[in-house]
């Protein structure tokens, strides 16, 4: 198992990534990673998914998303890959 200092830096990268890849702010992107399944997974020295590279398990994060109802950031409905605007009723 990694140290909890080199595992906070490992979430730290994928958190930036999810940032960029999902144009919403960092704590956006921290609240997403710590509600989802891939952060209990990160933890858990016996599936070692800390051993992967971020750009991975950003990659496993954005999958989760995609077998989700669509989530709504700041009026944009959020699909895997692509952002679009939110529909007025």
């Amino acid at each position: 198992m990694l140290p909890n200092v080199l595992i906070s830096d490992k979430i730290g990268h994928v958190v930036e990534i999810l940032s960029k890849r999902l144009n919403i702010s960092l704590e956006d992107a921290f609240d997403i990673f710590y509600t989802s399944r891939t952060c209990d997974m990160i933890h858990n020295p016996k599936a070692k998914l800390y051993l992967h590279g971020d750009e991975y398990i950003a990659d496993e994060v954005m999958l989760e998303l995609a077998a989700q109802v669509p989530i709504v950031v700041e009026d944009v409905e959020v699909t895997y890959g692509s952002p679009k605007a939110d529909k007025p009723e």
